[in-house]
C-alpha cells in the first residue's frame, strides 16, 4: 500500500498548506514568499497536469487554509495568516477577500472548517500563537461564538499549534481538539462549554485529526512522534515514527469503502519528506511508506471523493500529487 508519486508542481513561494476544493478536479495552496508576501493559488488537476487556474498575491503569508466550512455551490476557502488574520476566499475570484477580520494578535498556526455540504452551521476554529481558540460562524463572521482562553498548572500562555473539529453529525455535542506548543491535547465540547478531558503527549503538537471508526479515534503528531487518542477516555497510544523528525501533519482518508464502514486508513507526513500510511485495525506497524523529497512535507489532503489520491506540500517549494492504488479499489 505504498504511495505513488503522479505528479510534481514546482512554485515560487513556499506552499504552508493545500487542500481540495470540493466536488471539483481543483485544489488550493496557500503560503508565503521569500518577499515576506502572502500566496494563494488555485489548480485544476487534468490527467497528468496541474496547472494554475487563479493567483493572488498579499502583503502577509498565509500559514493555513480549509474549506471544511465550503458551501458545496460557492465552496469559498478560509485561510489564516501570519498576523493574525482571518480571510475568506472566492475561489473562483480571488483579486479580493469577501471577508477578512483581524482574529487573533499573532500568527494563525491552525483553522479548521465543518458544515460543509450540510443544512448545520457552517463554522471555523482557529488556534494562535496569542494562546486564544475562536469559534466563527460564517454567515456572520466578524466576531466569534466561542473562545477558549490558554491556561496551564503554571499560569504560563501556550501557543495553539493545532486545532480541529470532531464528528458531531449524530450528537448533540459539538466538539472540538486543541493541541498546544507544550504537548498538551484538550477535547472540548463547545455546546456544554466544558473539557471533556485533558492529556499530556510530552512535546508540541503539529496536527490533530479525527477518524469516524467506531469506537471513534483521533491521531494527534507532534515535533517527536505520532498518537492514537480514544476519544471516551483520552488514552493514547504512540505509534512507531521515524527517528529525530517532525511529524507536520496527519489526515484520515475520507471516502467509505463498499460495506458502508468509514476506511480506518491515515497518512501521517514527516520532516524526513516521506508519508507513511496506517491502519487503524493494526497500529503495530504502518502499511505503506514512500519518501518523496528530502525536505519537509508540512501538509498533505485526501481528495474528497477520488478514493486514494492525496496531494501534498514541502518546504522545497513543491506541490506533488500522488496515490495508494490500493485504496482505489
Amino acid at each position: 500500500m505504498d504511495p505513488v508519486h503522479l505528479v510534481t508542481k514546482e512554485l515560487a513561494f513556499t506552499p504552508y498548506d493545500v487542500k481540495w476544493i470540493p466536488s471539483s478536479s481543483r485544489f488550493c495552496a496557500v503560503g508565503g514568499t521569500g518577499r515576506s508576501t502572502g500566496k494563494i493559488t488555485i489548480f485544476d488537476f487534468n490527467g497528468k497536469i496541474a496547472s494554475i487556474t487563479a493567483e493572488t498575491e498579499t502583503g502577509t503569508p498565509f500559514r493555513c487554509c480549509t474549506l471544511g466550512a465550503a458551501d458545496m455551490h460557492t465552496r469559498h476557502v478560509a485561510t489564516g495568516d501570519f498576523n493574525g488574520g482571518l480571510e475568506l476566499w472566492d475561489t473562483q475570484r480571488l483579486e479580493l477577500p469577501i471577508e477578512t477580520i483581524m482574529a487573533h494578535e499573532s500568527i494563525i498556526h491552525s483553522i479548521d472548517g465543518t458544515g460543509g455540504g450540510t443544512t448545520r452551521a457552517r463554522e471555523l476554529v482557529t488556534g494562535s500563537r496569542d494562546g486564544l481558540v475562536k469559534v466563527w460562524d460564517t454567515r456572520q463572521i466578524q466576531s466569534p461564538v466561542f473562545t477558549v482562553k490558554s491556561s496551564s498548572a503554571d499560569g504560563a500562555k501556550h501557543e495553539v499549534w493545532a486545532v480541529a473539529f470532531g464528528d458531531w453529525q449524530q450528537s448533540s455535542q459539538r466538539i472540538i481538539a486543541i493541541g498546544y506548543d507544550n504537548g498538551i491535547v484538550r477535547l472540548l465540547d463547545i455546546s456544554a462549554a466544558e473539557f471533556i478531558w485533558e492529556t499530556d503527549l510530552g512535546d508540541g503538537v503539529c496536527s490533530i485529526d479525527f477518524s469516524k471508526k467506531e469506537p471513534k479515534y483521533m491521531v494527534a503528531t507532534t515535533l517527536t512522534g505520532a498518537y492514537v487518542i480514544q476519544l471516551s477516555t483520552g488514552k493514547s497510544t504512540k505509534l512507531e515514527s521515524p527517528p529525530d523528525t517532525t511529524l507536520w501533519s496527519v489526515q484520515h482518508t475520507p471516502q467509505t469503502n463498499n460495506n458502508n464502514n468509514d476506511d480506518p486508513f491515515f497518512a501521517i507526513t514527516s520532516g524526513d519528506g516521506s508519508i507513511n500510511i496506517w491502519d487503524h485495525n493494526n497500529v503495530a506497524k504502518s502499511v505503506g511508506s514512500a519518501s518523496l523529497t528530502n525536505h519537509p512535507t508540512i501538509s498533505l489532503d485526501w481528495h474528497p471523493t477520488k478514493k486514494g489520491l492525496f496531494v501534498c506540500s514541502s518546504f522545497d517549494q513543491t506541490l506533488r500529487i500522488g496515490c495508494i492504488e490500493k485504496l482505489l479499489l
